[in-house]
């Protein structure tokens, strides 16, 4: 399986395969959802292209194109935690 994400067009076709919710209606497909970031995290640690170093490297991901980020809550940032590999909520 990880050698089949060598390919960049089978790990982008793996990423829209993996990131694509089924039975949601379309408004909630527009925005992008925390656990939607997380699996991307994921999925670009196990890429070749390497892991993301920020918040802001996910912006580039295939399949958030066109698709707005959830806003923060008030007074808190996203941030990526490289040990946990997740997106995280804290204080500016």
């Amino acid at each position: 399986m990880i050698k089949l994400l060598t390919s960049p067009i089978l790990a982008a076709g793996f990423c829209a395969l993996v990131l694509t919710g089924c039975g949601k209606d379309s408004a909630a497909k527009n925005t992008v959802t925390l656990d939607e970031l997380d699996r991307a995290v994921s999925v670009m640690f196990m890429s070749p292209a390497g892991a993301p170093r920020s918040f802001s490297d996910l912006t580039n991901f295939p399949a958030f194109k066109g698709r707005p980020f959830p806003a923060p809550p008030a007074g808190k940032k996203f941030f990526l935690d490289p040990t946990t590999h997740q997106i995280i909520v804290a204080d500016q």
